[in-house]
């Protein structure tokens, strides 16, 4: 039984049952069959509303992934793989690296010795 048909089942008894308008709880009794008369109408407005809203929904939805489809789903993509480190085979050791390397021209001094000369200043004399 829907909302409307139980709120007129229950107005219906009410009717039956005579009430005298002019006491107290007569009025008050009656008062409440008309809210909630409006009630059930507002509800079922906004069932009707929801019931568009979520039609609407589905719909920008369906739409979004076909978006997302066309703009996501290249397959000319799927011959490399970016998660996967282990195709690339670079050499993360740091240890071959020394931090304290300098590049500049290494200048005789002697036979057994040699001086070291930043390249900075090297490019200042040319």
């Amino acid at each position: 039984m829907k909302l409307t048909e139980k709120i007129a089942y229950m107005k219906g008894l009410l009717d039956g049952m005579e009430l005298d308008g002019s006491t107290k709880e007569g009025k008050a009794i009656l008062q409440m069959a008309d809210v909630m008369e409006e009630m059930g109408v507002y509800i079922d407005d906004l069932q009707s509303q929801i019931d568009e809203l979520t039609e609407l929904c589905d719909l920008l939805d369906h739409d979004l992934g076909e978006v997302e489809t066309d703009l996501y789903c290249d397959d000319d993509d799927d011959d490399f793989d970016l998660d996967d480190d282990d195709d690339l085979d670079l050499d993360d050791d740091d240890e071959d690296y020394d931090d304290n390397f300098r590049i500049g021209k290494v200048l005789p001094a002697d036979y057994d010795d040699f001086a070291y000369e930043d390249s900075d200043d090297y490019d200042n004399e040319i």
